[in-house]
Protein backbone atom coordinates (compact mmCIF):
# COMPACT_ATOMS: atom_id res chain seq x y z
CA UNK A 1 0.00 0.00 0.00
CA UNK A 2 2.89 2.37 0.75
CA UNK A 3 4.32 1.73 -2.71
CA UNK A 4 1.03 2.60 -4.36
CA UNK A 5 0.70 5.76 -2.28
CA UNK A 6 4.23 6.85 -3.19
CA UNK A 7 3.56 6.28 -6.88
CA UNK A 8 0.38 8.32 -6.73
CA UNK A 9 2.16 11.15 -4.90
CA UNK A 10 5.01 11.19 -7.43
CA UNK A 11 2.56 11.17 -10.33
CA UNK A 12 0.63 14.03 -8.78
CA UNK A 13 3.88 15.96 -8.19
CA UNK A 14 5.03 15.65 -11.81
CA UNK A 15 1.57 16.52 -13.10
CA UNK A 16 1.46 19.69 -10.99
CA UNK A 17 5.06 20.55 -11.98
CA UNK A 18 4.43 20.08 -15.70
CA UNK A 19 1.14 21.96 -15.55
CA UNK A 20 2.82 24.86 -13.78
CA UNK A 21 5.73 24.88 -16.26
CA UNK A 22 3.36 24.79 -19.24
CA UNK A 23 1.37 27.65 -17.79
CA UNK A 24 4.55 29.78 -17.72
CA UNK A 25 5.73 29.05 -21.27
CA UNK A 26 4.45 29.47 -24.80
CA UNK A 27 5.41 28.95 -28.44
CA UNK A 28 6.74 31.44 -30.98
CA UNK A 29 6.59 30.47 -34.65
CA UNK A 30 6.63 32.19 -38.01
CA UNK A 31 7.40 32.23 -41.71
CA UNK A 32 10.07 34.24 -43.52
CA UNK A 33 9.48 35.37 -47.10
CA UNK A 34 10.98 37.80 -49.57
CA UNK A 35 9.05 40.94 -50.47
CA UNK A 36 7.96 39.07 -53.62
CA UNK A 37 6.25 36.45 -51.49
CA UNK A 38 8.88 33.72 -52.02
CA UNK A 39 9.55 31.39 -49.09
CA UNK A 40 13.09 31.87 -47.78
CA UNK A 41 14.74 28.70 -46.42
CA UNK A 42 18.00 28.99 -44.51
CA UNK A 43 17.28 32.42 -42.98
CA UNK A 44 18.75 33.01 -39.50
CA UNK A 45 16.28 33.90 -36.73
CA UNK A 46 18.10 35.12 -33.60
CA UNK A 47 16.64 36.20 -30.26
CA UNK A 48 18.48 39.43 -29.44
CA UNK A 49 20.39 39.28 -26.16
CA UNK A 50 19.85 35.55 -25.64
CA UNK A 51 21.60 32.39 -26.90
CA UNK A 52 18.52 31.28 -28.82
CA UNK A 53 18.41 30.91 -32.59
CA UNK A 54 16.80 28.97 -35.42
CA UNK A 55 17.21 28.52 -39.17
CA UNK A 56 14.14 28.45 -41.37
CA UNK A 57 13.44 25.13 -43.08
CA UNK A 58 12.46 24.50 -46.70
CA UNK A 59 9.08 26.13 -46.04
CA UNK A 60 10.71 29.28 -44.62
CA UNK A 61 9.28 28.22 -41.24
CA UNK A 62 10.80 28.48 -37.75
CA UNK A 63 9.57 27.66 -34.24
CA UNK A 64 10.63 28.25 -30.63
CA UNK A 65 8.65 25.93 -28.36
CA UNK A 66 8.35 25.99 -24.56
CA UNK A 67 9.96 29.39 -24.12
CA UNK A 68 9.22 31.64 -21.18
CA UNK A 69 6.30 34.02 -21.58
CA UNK A 70 7.37 37.60 -22.26
CA UNK A 71 8.46 40.08 -24.91
CA UNK A 72 11.22 39.10 -27.37
CA UNK A 73 13.19 40.98 -29.99
CA UNK A 74 14.03 38.91 -33.08
CA UNK A 75 16.68 39.67 -35.70
CA UNK A 76 15.98 37.90 -39.00
CA UNK A 77 18.79 37.89 -41.57
CA UNK A 78 19.91 36.24 -44.77
CA UNK A 79 22.88 36.99 -47.02
CA UNK A 80 21.77 39.33 -49.80
CA UNK A 81 18.84 40.74 -47.80
CA UNK A 82 18.38 43.53 -45.30
CA UNK A 83 18.24 42.37 -41.67
CA UNK A 84 14.80 42.87 -40.14
CA UNK A 85 14.26 43.39 -36.41
CA UNK A 86 10.82 42.66 -35.02
CA UNK A 87 9.25 42.36 -31.56
CA UNK A 88 6.94 39.54 -30.54
CA UNK A 89 5.01 38.84 -27.35
CA UNK A 90 4.68 35.26 -26.14
CA UNK A 91 1.76 34.58 -23.81
CA UNK A 92 1.72 31.67 -21.39
CA UNK A 93 0.09 28.56 -22.79
CA UNK A 94 -0.43 30.14 -26.23
CA UNK A 95 1.21 30.14 -29.67
CA UNK A 96 2.30 33.43 -31.23
CA UNK A 97 2.61 33.39 -35.02
CA UNK A 98 4.43 36.08 -36.99
CA UNK A 99 5.18 36.67 -40.66
CA UNK A 100 8.38 38.41 -41.78
CA UNK A 101 9.39 39.80 -45.17
CA UNK A 102 13.02 40.49 -46.05
CA UNK A 103 13.91 43.08 -48.68
CA UNK A 104 16.80 42.44 -51.07
CA UNK A 105 19.94 44.45 -50.31
CA UNK A 106 21.65 46.39 -53.07
CA UNK A 107 24.96 46.36 -51.21
CA UNK A 108 25.36 42.63 -50.58
CA UNK A 109 25.77 39.64 -52.84
CA UNK A 110 23.01 37.06 -52.57
CA UNK A 111 23.95 33.81 -50.89
CA UNK A 112 23.69 30.58 -52.87
CA UNK A 113 21.60 27.82 -51.33
CA UNK A 114 22.35 24.19 -52.15
CA UNK A 115 20.83 20.87 -51.12
CA UNK A 116 23.96 18.75 -51.47
CA UNK A 117 23.37 17.31 -47.98
CA UNK A 118 19.62 16.78 -48.44
CA UNK A 119 18.71 20.06 -46.75
CA UNK A 120 18.87 23.73 -47.73
CA UNK A 121 22.24 25.21 -46.74
CA UNK A 122 24.50 28.03 -47.75
CA UNK A 123 27.13 26.71 -50.14
CA UNK A 124 29.74 28.07 -47.69
CA UNK A 125 28.53 25.63 -45.02
CA UNK A 126 28.85 22.47 -47.12
CA UNK A 127 32.12 20.60 -46.33
CA UNK A 128 32.40 18.86 -49.71
CA UNK A 129 33.63 19.90 -53.15
CA UNK A 130 30.63 21.32 -54.96
CA UNK A 131 29.93 23.60 -57.91
CA UNK A 132 26.54 25.23 -58.32
CA UNK A 133 25.35 27.03 -61.45
CA UNK A 134 22.18 29.10 -61.26
CA UNK A 135 19.35 28.88 -63.74
CA UNK A 136 19.69 32.62 -64.42
CA UNK A 137 23.26 32.04 -65.62
CA UNK A 138 22.13 29.21 -67.91
CA UNK A 139 19.45 31.48 -69.38
CA UNK A 140 21.84 34.40 -69.90
CA UNK A 141 24.39 32.18 -71.64
CA UNK A 142 21.72 30.34 -73.66
CA UNK A 143 22.76 26.91 -72.38
CA UNK A 144 20.23 24.09 -72.72
CA UNK A 145 22.57 21.12 -73.17
CA UNK A 146 24.74 19.21 -70.70
CA UNK A 147 27.91 19.24 -72.79
CA UNK A 148 27.86 23.05 -73.03
CA UNK A 149 27.02 23.31 -69.33
CA UNK A 150 30.05 21.22 -68.35
CA UNK A 151 32.40 23.81 -69.88
CA UNK A 152 31.58 26.10 -66.93
CA UNK A 153 32.13 23.52 -64.18
CA UNK A 154 35.73 22.67 -63.20
CA UNK A 155 36.36 18.93 -63.05
CA UNK A 156 33.27 18.00 -65.08
CA UNK A 157 33.02 16.94 -68.71
CA UNK A 158 29.88 15.64 -70.39
CA UNK A 159 30.39 13.79 -73.67
CA UNK A 160 27.19 13.39 -75.67
CA UNK A 161 27.70 10.95 -78.50
CA UNK A 162 23.92 11.13 -78.82
CA UNK A 163 21.03 11.78 -76.42
CA UNK A 164 20.89 8.01 -76.16
CA UNK A 165 24.54 7.56 -75.20
CA UNK A 166 26.07 10.22 -72.91
CA UNK A 167 29.17 10.00 -70.77
CA UNK A 168 29.65 11.96 -67.53
CA UNK A 169 33.29 12.49 -66.53
CA UNK A 170 34.20 13.78 -63.06
CA UNK A 171 37.86 14.44 -62.27
CA UNK A 172 38.92 12.38 -65.27
CA UNK A 173 36.92 9.26 -64.35
CA UNK A 174 34.11 8.41 -66.75
CA UNK A 175 30.72 6.82 -66.26
CA UNK A 176 30.46 5.93 -69.95
CA UNK A 177 28.46 2.69 -70.13
CA UNK A 178 25.54 1.90 -72.38
CA UNK A 179 24.36 -1.11 -70.41
CA UNK A 180 20.89 -0.36 -69.03
CA UNK A 181 21.50 -2.84 -66.19
CA UNK A 182 24.52 -0.99 -64.80
CA UNK A 183 24.33 1.83 -62.27
CA UNK A 184 26.64 4.56 -63.65
CA UNK A 185 29.45 5.86 -61.46
CA UNK A 186 28.16 9.43 -61.76
CA UNK A 187 24.56 9.67 -60.56
CA UNK A 188 22.17 12.20 -62.09
CA UNK A 189 19.22 13.44 -60.03
CA UNK A 190 16.25 15.65 -60.84
CA UNK A 191 14.60 17.21 -57.78
CA UNK A 192 15.90 14.40 -55.60
CA UNK A 193 14.89 11.61 -58.01
CA UNK A 194 17.51 9.41 -59.65
CA UNK A 195 17.48 9.59 -63.47
CA UNK A 196 20.91 8.00 -63.77
CA UNK A 197 20.36 5.27 -66.36
CA UNK A 198 22.25 6.48 -69.43
CA UNK A 199 19.36 6.12 -71.88
CA UNK A 200 17.21 8.49 -69.82
CA UNK A 201 19.67 10.81 -68.08
CA UNK A 202 20.03 13.50 -70.77
CA UNK A 203 17.36 16.16 -70.26
CA UNK A 204 17.17 19.73 -71.51
CA UNK A 205 18.34 22.39 -69.05
CA UNK A 206 15.54 24.96 -69.16
CA UNK A 207 13.61 26.91 -66.52
CA UNK A 208 15.88 25.75 -63.70
CA UNK A 209 16.65 27.08 -60.25
CA UNK A 210 20.18 25.67 -60.32
CA UNK A 211 22.35 22.65 -61.15
CA UNK A 212 24.65 21.25 -58.46
CA UNK A 213 27.72 19.14 -59.24
CA UNK A 214 29.16 17.16 -56.33
CA UNK A 215 32.67 15.79 -56.82
CA UNK A 216 33.99 12.72 -55.09
CA UNK A 217 32.15 9.68 -53.66
CA UNK A 218 28.56 10.55 -52.66
CA UNK A 219 27.25 7.09 -51.84
CA UNK A 220 26.04 7.98 -48.33
CA UNK A 221 23.41 10.46 -49.52
CA UNK A 222 23.02 9.69 -53.24
CA UNK A 223 23.20 5.90 -53.40
CA UNK A 224 25.66 3.24 -54.42
CA UNK A 225 25.96 4.54 -57.99
CA UNK A 226 27.55 7.87 -57.05
CA UNK A 227 31.06 6.46 -56.74
CA UNK A 228 32.82 9.44 -58.28
CA UNK A 229 30.21 12.19 -58.12
CA UNK A 230 26.64 13.33 -58.61
CA UNK A 231 24.78 15.91 -60.68
CA UNK A 232 21.58 17.34 -59.21
CA UNK A 233 19.09 19.33 -61.31
CA UNK A 234 16.71 21.54 -59.32
CA UNK A 235 13.81 22.82 -61.42
CA UNK A 236 11.98 26.10 -60.86
CA UNK A 237 8.85 25.72 -58.75
CA UNK A 238 5.65 27.78 -58.98
CA UNK A 239 5.42 30.95 -56.90
CA UNK A 240 2.91 33.65 -56.00
CA UNK A 241 3.75 35.96 -58.92
CA UNK A 242 2.07 36.37 -62.29
CA UNK A 243 5.00 36.15 -64.69
CA UNK A 244 6.06 34.75 -68.02
CA UNK A 245 8.90 34.69 -70.51
CA UNK A 246 9.31 33.78 -74.18
CA UNK A 247 12.61 33.30 -76.01
CA UNK A 248 12.99 32.88 -79.77
CA UNK A 249 16.26 32.07 -81.46
CA UNK A 250 17.89 30.87 -84.64
CA UNK A 251 21.30 29.90 -85.95
CA UNK A 252 23.32 28.04 -88.52
CA UNK A 253 22.19 24.69 -89.92
CA UNK A 254 18.62 26.07 -89.86
CA UNK A 255 18.50 26.04 -86.07
CA UNK A 256 15.24 27.22 -84.49
CA UNK A 257 14.64 27.64 -80.78
CA UNK A 258 11.55 28.53 -78.81
CA UNK A 259 11.32 28.29 -75.04
CA UNK A 260 9.50 29.98 -72.21
CA UNK A 261 7.35 29.68 -69.13
CA UNK A 262 4.23 31.09 -67.55
CA UNK A 263 3.66 31.24 -63.79
CA UNK A 264 0.41 32.20 -62.10
CA UNK A 265 -1.14 32.13 -58.62
CA UNK A 266 -4.45 30.26 -58.60
CA UNK A 267 -5.29 30.93 -54.94
CA UNK A 268 -3.28 33.74 -53.33
CA UNK A 269 -0.62 32.39 -50.93
CA UNK A 270 -2.12 28.89 -51.29
CA UNK A 271 -1.96 27.39 -54.77
CA UNK A 272 0.36 28.26 -57.67
CA UNK A 273 0.89 26.79 -61.15
CA UNK A 274 3.75 26.90 -63.66
CA UNK A 275 4.15 25.59 -67.20
CA UNK A 276 7.47 25.65 -69.07
CA UNK A 277 8.48 24.29 -72.45
CA UNK A 278 11.17 24.13 -75.10
CA UNK A 279 11.45 23.19 -78.77
CA UNK A 280 14.88 23.12 -80.42
CA UNK A 281 15.60 21.78 -83.91
CA UNK A 282 18.76 21.90 -86.03
CA UNK A 283 19.75 20.15 -89.25
CA UNK A 284 22.69 17.80 -89.04
CA UNK A 285 26.02 19.41 -89.90
CA UNK A 286 27.39 16.25 -91.56
CA UNK A 287 25.98 15.44 -94.97
CA UNK A 288 25.45 11.74 -95.66
CA UNK A 289 25.90 10.83 -99.33
CA UNK A 290 23.59 7.84 -98.87
CA UNK A 291 20.78 10.22 -97.88
CA UNK A 292 19.89 12.75 -95.20
CA UNK A 293 22.25 14.36 -92.74
CA UNK A 294 23.77 13.35 -89.41
CA UNK A 295 24.45 14.83 -85.96
CA UNK A 296 21.42 17.11 -85.88
CA UNK A 297 18.89 17.81 -83.17
CA UNK A 298 15.14 17.84 -82.64
CA UNK A 299 13.88 18.07 -79.07
CA UNK A 300 10.51 18.93 -77.58
CA UNK A 301 10.21 19.24 -73.79
CA UNK A 302 7.42 20.43 -71.51
CA UNK A 303 6.93 20.62 -67.75
CA UNK A 304 3.89 21.36 -65.63
CA UNK A 305 4.00 21.90 -61.87
CA UNK A 306 1.73 22.84 -58.98
CA UNK A 307 2.64 24.11 -55.52
CA UNK A 308 0.10 23.85 -52.69
CA UNK A 309 0.48 25.46 -49.26
CA UNK A 310 -2.44 24.25 -47.12
CA UNK A 311 -0.83 25.86 -44.06
CA UNK A 312 2.39 27.41 -42.82
CA UNK A 313 3.73 23.99 -41.84
CA UNK A 314 2.98 22.08 -45.05
CA UNK A 315 4.28 22.35 -48.61
CA UNK A 316 3.38 20.06 -51.53
CA UNK A 317 4.87 20.14 -55.05
CA UNK A 318 3.64 18.07 -58.00
CA UNK A 319 5.89 18.07 -61.08
CA UNK A 320 5.29 16.35 -64.43
CA UNK A 321 8.04 16.21 -67.09
CA UNK A 322 7.99 15.01 -70.70
CA UNK A 323 10.72 15.08 -73.36
CA UNK A 324 10.75 13.74 -76.92
CA UNK A 325 13.94 13.49 -79.01
CA UNK A 326 13.81 12.64 -82.73
CA UNK A 327 17.14 13.79 -84.22
CA UNK A 328 18.78 12.28 -87.32
CA UNK A 329 21.34 9.55 -86.82
CA UNK A 330 24.83 9.80 -85.36
CA UNK A 331 27.88 9.81 -87.61
CA UNK A 332 30.02 6.79 -86.73
CA UNK A 333 32.40 7.52 -89.58
CA UNK A 334 35.20 5.06 -90.31
CA UNK A 335 38.68 6.22 -89.40
CA UNK A 336 40.23 3.82 -91.92
CA UNK A 337 38.07 3.88 -95.06
CA UNK A 338 37.29 7.35 -96.40
CA UNK A 339 34.09 7.91 -98.43
CA UNK A 340 34.50 8.23 -102.20
CA UNK A 341 35.97 11.64 -102.95
CA UNK A 342 36.15 12.47 -99.24
CA UNK A 343 38.50 12.33 -96.29
CA UNK A 344 38.82 10.73 -92.87
CA UNK A 345 37.97 14.03 -91.17
CA UNK A 346 35.13 13.10 -88.75
CA UNK A 347 33.42 16.46 -89.38
CA UNK A 348 33.48 16.17 -93.19
CA UNK A 349 30.75 14.49 -95.21
CA UNK A 350 30.13 10.77 -94.73
CA UNK A 351 28.72 7.91 -96.78
CA UNK A 352 26.94 5.60 -94.35
CA UNK A 353 24.74 2.74 -95.43
CA UNK A 354 20.94 3.06 -94.94
CA UNK A 355 20.93 6.83 -95.31
CA UNK A 356 17.82 8.37 -93.75
CA UNK A 357 17.04 5.12 -91.93
CA UNK A 358 19.72 6.12 -89.41
CA UNK A 359 17.86 7.93 -86.62
CA UNK A 360 17.08 8.21 -82.90
CA UNK A 361 13.62 8.11 -81.34
CA UNK A 362 13.55 8.61 -77.57
CA UNK A 363 10.88 9.66 -75.08
CA UNK A 364 11.24 10.29 -71.35
CA UNK A 365 8.49 11.19 -68.91
CA UNK A 366 7.94 11.21 -65.18
CA UNK A 367 5.88 12.58 -62.33
CA UNK A 368 7.19 13.61 -58.91
CA UNK A 369 5.44 14.43 -55.64
CA UNK A 370 7.44 16.41 -53.06
CA UNK A 371 6.02 17.02 -49.58
CA UNK A 372 7.45 18.86 -46.54
CA UNK A 373 5.72 18.82 -43.15
CA UNK A 374 6.81 20.52 -39.92
CA UNK A 375 5.95 18.29 -36.95
CA UNK A 376 7.52 20.11 -34.02
CA UNK A 377 10.23 22.42 -32.76
CA UNK A 378 13.14 21.76 -35.10
CA UNK A 379 11.62 18.58 -36.57
CA UNK A 380 10.21 18.10 -40.06
CA UNK A 381 9.43 15.26 -42.46
CA UNK A 382 10.24 15.22 -46.19
CA UNK A 383 8.79 12.82 -48.73
CA UNK A 384 9.82 12.25 -52.36
CA UNK A 385 7.59 10.00 -54.47
CA UNK A 386 8.34 9.49 -58.16
CA UNK A 387 7.58 7.37 -61.21
CA UNK A 388 9.59 7.58 -64.45
CA UNK A 389 9.83 5.88 -67.85
CA UNK A 390 12.11 6.07 -70.86
CA UNK A 391 11.75 4.39 -74.25
CA UNK A 392 14.50 4.73 -76.85
CA UNK A 393 15.47 3.33 -80.23
CA UNK A 394 18.64 4.17 -82.15
CA UNK A 395 19.70 2.92 -85.58
CA UNK A 396 23.35 3.35 -86.60
CA UNK A 397 25.91 2.14 -89.12
CA UNK A 398 28.60 0.52 -86.97
CA UNK A 399 31.23 0.00 -89.69
CA UNK A 400 31.16 3.65 -90.81
CA UNK A 401 31.24 2.96 -94.56
CA UNK A 402 28.87 2.74 -97.52
CA UNK A 403 29.17 -1.06 -97.53
CA UNK A 404 26.45 -3.04 -95.69
CA UNK A 405 29.04 -4.65 -93.41
CA UNK A 406 27.52 -4.09 -89.99
CA UNK A 407 24.30 -2.33 -88.99
CA UNK A 408 23.24 -2.09 -85.35
CA UNK A 409 20.21 -0.83 -83.49
CA UNK A 410 19.50 -0.44 -79.82
CA UNK A 411 16.03 -0.80 -78.38
CA UNK A 412 15.87 0.08 -74.67
CA UNK A 413 13.06 0.60 -72.20
CA UNK A 414 13.05 1.33 -68.48
CA UNK A 415 10.57 2.18 -65.76
CA UNK A 416 11.14 2.98 -62.12
CA UNK A 417 9.34 3.88 -58.92
CA UNK A 418 10.99 5.41 -55.87
CA UNK A 419 9.91 6.54 -52.42
CA UNK A 420 11.99 8.35 -49.83
CA UNK A 421 11.14 9.58 -46.33
CA UNK A 422 13.42 11.76 -44.20
CA UNK A 423 13.10 12.99 -40.63
CA UNK A 424 15.08 16.21 -40.15
CA UNK A 425 16.26 17.91 -36.97
CA UNK A 426 17.57 21.48 -36.88
CA UNK A 427 17.14 23.90 -33.98
CA UNK A 428 19.84 26.27 -35.15
CA UNK A 429 22.43 24.87 -32.77
CA UNK A 430 25.61 22.88 -33.31
CA UNK A 431 23.83 19.56 -33.73
CA UNK A 432 21.79 19.06 -36.90
CA UNK A 433 20.90 15.84 -38.61
CA UNK A 434 18.43 13.62 -40.39
CA UNK A 435 17.58 9.98 -40.88
CA UNK A 436 15.47 8.27 -43.46
CA UNK A 437 14.44 5.26 -45.48
CA UNK A 438 14.12 4.81 -49.23
CA UNK A 439 12.67 2.29 -51.66
CA UNK A 440 13.60 1.89 -55.32
CA UNK A 441 12.10 -0.45 -57.93
CA UNK A 442 12.96 -0.67 -61.60
CA UNK A 443 12.32 -2.88 -64.60
CA UNK A 444 13.31 -2.74 -68.23
CA UNK A 445 15.05 -4.37 -71.15
CA UNK A 446 17.73 -3.70 -73.74
CA UNK A 447 17.86 -5.39 -77.15
CA UNK A 448 20.64 -4.95 -79.72
CA UNK A 449 19.59 -6.36 -83.12
CA UNK A 450 22.14 -6.27 -85.95
CA UNK A 451 22.50 -7.21 -89.59
CA UNK A 452 25.51 -8.02 -91.72
CA UNK A 453 26.19 -8.98 -95.33
CA UNK A 454 29.21 -11.27 -95.47
CA UNK A 455 29.72 -10.54 -99.17
CA UNK A 456 30.58 -6.93 -98.35
CA UNK A 457 33.67 -8.06 -96.41
CA UNK A 458 35.48 -8.69 -99.70
CA UNK A 459 34.90 -5.08 -100.73
CA UNK A 460 36.80 -3.90 -97.66
CA UNK A 461 39.62 -6.41 -98.14
CA UNK A 462 40.09 -5.64 -101.82
CA UNK A 463 42.78 -2.98 -102.44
Amino acid sequence: MKKVTLTLLLTLFFYVFNTTASAQTGTLEGTVRTTDGELLPGAAVQVVGQPMGRSTNSLGYFQFSSIAAGRYTLAISFIGYETTVIEAVVNAGQTTTISVELAASELMLADMLVTAQKRAQSIQEVPITISSVTGDFLTQTNIQEFDLFSAYVPGLEVQIQSVNNPGFVVRGITSDSGDSRIEPRVSVFQDGVSISKSRGSIVELYDLERVEVLKGPQGTLFGRGAQIGAVHIIQNKPNNQLAGELTLGGGSEKERLIKGFINAPIVDQKLYARVAGLYNVRDGFINNLAGGNLNGKETFAVRGSLRYLPGEKTLIDIIANYQKDTPPGTSFKSGTYAPAGGSLNPNAFADLDRGEDLFIDRSVWGITLLADQVIGDGFSINSITAYREFDSYESFDADGTAAPVLWFAEDAYGQQFSQEFRLNFDRGGVFKGFGGVSYFWEDGYQRVPFETDERSYWALLTP
